[in-house]
């Protein structure tokens, strides 16, 4: 760790936490090549060598400032996703920001569907949306943490 990339950081408890400049998304960003780069990818690299292409450099401790090379591993754009997701930080169901349905209203149609007499077309309307969002419902593909 002989780089002056981390000299300009700070321990905060186990974190390596950069203090130098940061994007706009809370990740630490230093100039290189005439273009910005994140930090904990620079980190990674001195540590480790090159990022092969198409790999994200991920964080396990969850901190964006966090350039301590034993907290970042290499994950796919799908193993990222699913890192986030199961840490809560993709926003579903009401908590997303273009949300129509409500929880109690996914609770009401799959209420309603199962009991019979109404199909996906009719049900989506009442509730404001296309026949595909309430098949999708219907069949938990969405709205899947609804009991």
């Amino acid at each position: 760790m002989n780089d002056k990339i981390f000299y300009r950081s700070a321990r905060k408890g186990a974190c390596l936490i950069w203090q130098g400049s940061r994007g706009g998304n809370g990740y630490g960003t230093v100039r290189r090549n005439k273009a910005y780069i994140y930090v904990h990818r620079l980190a990674w690299e001195v540590t480790y060598g090159p990022i092969p292409n198409g790999l994200f450099v991920m964080h396990k401790c969850d901190v964006p400032l966090c350039i301590e090379p034993t907290h970042l591993m290499l994950g796919t754009n799908a193993d990222n996703l699913r890192d986030a997701s199961a840490k809560g930080r993709i926003p579903n169901g009401e908590r997303r920001e273009n949300s129509i349905l409500t929880e109690s209203a996914v609770k009401e149609m799959r209420e309603r569907y199962a009991a019979g007499g109404i199909g996906l077309e009719s049900l989506g309307k009442k509730y404001g949306v296309c026949f595909s969002v309430a098949r999708r419902v219907i069949r938990r593909e969405t709205w899947g943490h609804v009991a």
